[in-house]
């Protein structure tokens, strides 16, 4: 690992390691492990990030949510449902090692085909599960977290067609929200999905949702906190283009929105 790059031979300009939860998660293994690595670092907020955590009942959490949203995502159900029968099916396999590792790429396909339809596919800076420049990845990464266990894929139905999907990752209650849409034809439906998976994530007993960074209106009425989302970046110093990032993010980090603080660690021998 880091020990690793840090006795051998040079061929790369920067190191950086991101999207760290330091507080709730990380308690700054990460920042230890480069300093025993000596490899000075920087850590700098990345960006907010927006937590559900399951740490009261269901019905403790939904009386918190605000009163219009709570009737907007009812009347969401009964629109949808007078399209046709409801039903939400949630696949998270325990993995290989528990002998139940398929990867159902039956709901795998049908989470592409409602991201396909979903306004993502159509920006300009698109990266749905669909997107030709990631959907390769994401189907190969698929096979590997099923496996391991790690996969939780969500889709809402109406009448047996697929609508709205949320996939995501997990690993001991901790849910990482990976990519999320639904079908504009069928108003709603992404709200009714997170709403059902929510629901059953505190009958499971999962720990935190983790819901992503940015878009956080749309967010904001279903977290229950927001926190900081770090990188930690080791810059070669004899390289110019690793100097050269540095300066810039130095800048950037003078900025009132920005905070950067350097960790100490010896040079490297």
């Amino acid at each position: 690992g880091l020990a690793h790059i840090g006795r051998t031979a040079r061929d790369w300009d920067v190191i950086d390691l991101r999207w760290v939860n330091r507080d709730q998660v990380d308690h700054r293994r990460t920042a230890t492990a480069l300093e025993l690595a000596s490899l000075s670092a920087a850590e700098q907020s990345l960006e907010s990030v927006a937590l559900v955590n399951f740490d009261r009942t269901w019905d403790e959490y939904w009386q918190a949510r605000p009163r219009k949203w709570r009737a907007n995502v009812r009347r969401s159900r009964k629109q949808l449902a007078r399209r046709g029968e409801l039903r939400v099916e949630r696949y998270r396999p325990t993995g290989a090692a528990q002998g139940e590792d398929n990867p159902r790429w039956d709901l795998y396909d049908a989470c592409e085909r409602v991201a396909a339809q979903s306004w993502q596919a159509s920006s300009e800076r698109g990266n749905t599960m669909s997107s030709a420049s990631v959907s390769a990845f994401l189907r190969e990464a698929h096979t590997a977290a099923v496996k391991l266990g790690m996969v939780d894929l969500c889709l809402l139905y109406v009448d047996d067609e697929p609508v709205a999907f949320i996939y995501n990752y997990h690993c001991e209650g901790r849910l990482f929200g990976l990519r999320m849409g639904y079908n504009p034809a069928f108003e709603g439906a992404g709200s009714l999905l997170m709403h059902d998976v929510l629901e059953d994530s505190f009958q499971r007993g999962d720990a935190t949702f983790n819901l992503g960074a940015g878009y956080l209106e749309w967010k904001r009425p279903w977290l229950t906190t927001i926190v900081e989302s770090y990188h930690y970046t080791h810059y070669a110093p004899r390289a110019l283009r690793a100097q050269a990032l540095r300066l810039k993010r130095w800048l950037t980090a003078q900025l009132p929105a920005h905070r950067s603080v350097e960790l100490s660690a010896k040079a490297p021998a």
